[in-house]
């Protein structure tokens, strides 16, 4: 598993991304007037060490980097109150 960065103009920042992210599997294109993808790192720390070097902001992708979806988590439920 490898870690991508997108560095993003518009909003100046750099986000890093697993390379499984669907936003990264389903760009249209590595290049376009709003930002560019680079990358593949083997390490979260060499992603974040490029992304520093940018100048941008520094970001997780909120949807990969926060949600593991082959790791199941286990529901704890509230027990009633009566």
């Amino acid at each position: 598993m490898g870690y991508v960065v997108y560095v993003n103009k518009f909003h100046d920042r750099a986000v890093i991304h697993r390379e499984e992210c669907s936003y990264y599997q389903n760009r249209f294109k590595d290049r376009s007037k709003t930002g560019y993808w680079e990358g593949v790192f083997e390490t979260r720390e060499e992603a974040a060490e490029f992304a520093r070097s940018t100048g941008k902001k520094l970001a997780d992708c909120t949807f990969c980097m926060t949600r593991l979806p082959w790791k199941r988590r286990e529901r704890v439920r509230a027990s009633p109150m009566w």
